[in-house]
């Protein structure tokens, strides 16, 4: 799991994932979703079979 804090907001939003079905899933998003892409592709270069 990992928040994720908006700058100027008191909002959180917060990537999960599952290991072993390979998905994640944002709770709460915010409207720049590139924060997202980047931490899932962080996620796969560390080895999580995430698609």
């Amino acid at each position: 799991m990992e928040s994720v804090k908006s700058g100027g907001l008191s909002h959180l939003s917060y990537l999960l994932g599952d290991e072993s079905a390979g998905v994640c899933a944002v709770i709460d998003p915010r409207r720049d979703v590139e924060i997202y892409l980047g931490s899932m592709l962080a996620w796969k270069a560390a080895g999580y079979p995430l698609e």
